[in-house]
Order: structure tokens, then sequence, then C-alpha cells
């Protein structure tokens, strides 16, 4: 009888499944259009007013990437880093000293202040 269970436990466990999946849609996929998104973008010295930071969107049918979808300052930080521009300035803040009212260490901003 122990026998039996065995054989009928080894005889599931070695079952192929009756579909296997085929991965060549996937590679037609990700070849087709690699470089189109970027034709569309303006680049980042033409940008002179808010309307020039609203994308033109997704093609239908299409899942939109970040640069066509991205609005504002996120639409800024990305072309500025196609163009290898540091537009947040991430470098660290100068710490060899303790900012004062007399003497503040300034910190750059995008607003208008």
């Amino acid at each position: 009888m122990f026998l039996q269970r065995t054989v009928l436990a080894a005889r599931r466990a070695a079952v192929n499944p009756a579909i296997r999946r085929s991965f060549s849609s996937a590679i037609v996929r990700q070849e087709a259009n690699k470089y189109s998104v970027a034709a569309k973008a303006k680049p980042f010295s033409e940008i002179k007013d808010q309307d020039d930071l609203l994308p033109q969107g997704a093609q239908p049918g299409t899942i939109s990437t970040d640069l066509e979808q991205a609005t504002g300052l996120e639409r800024v930080e990305i072309l500025g880093k196609m163009e290898g521009i540091d537009i947040f300035d991430m470098r660290p803040l100068d710490s060899s000293r303790t900012g004062t009212i007399a003497d503040p260490i300034m910190v750059k901003s995008f607003g208008e202040e």
C-alpha cells in the first residue's frame, strides 16, 4: 500500500504542463521603436515657459514612458538628465561652517523667491 502511494505521488509530480509559454512576442516588443520617444521631446535649451513642460502623451494603445507622462519639475529634471545637466544641484552643501542670519548658507531653488 505504501508503494502505491509513492508511485501515485511521483506520477503527479512528473506531469509536464500542457501549454508552454512562448517568448517570441516579448523579443519583438523590446526591439520595436527603441528611440522614438526622444524625437518628440523638446531639448532643455528650448524650454521657455510652463506650456513647454506639457508632454504630447503616448500614442493610443501604448504604455507611456516617464518622458511622455511627466510634467512640471519632473519633466525639467528628466530633460536635464538627458542632456547631462544637474537641474537640482545635488552636490553636498558647504558643511565647513554653520549658517547664521548674518552669513547664511544659500540654497538655490527653481521657484520665484
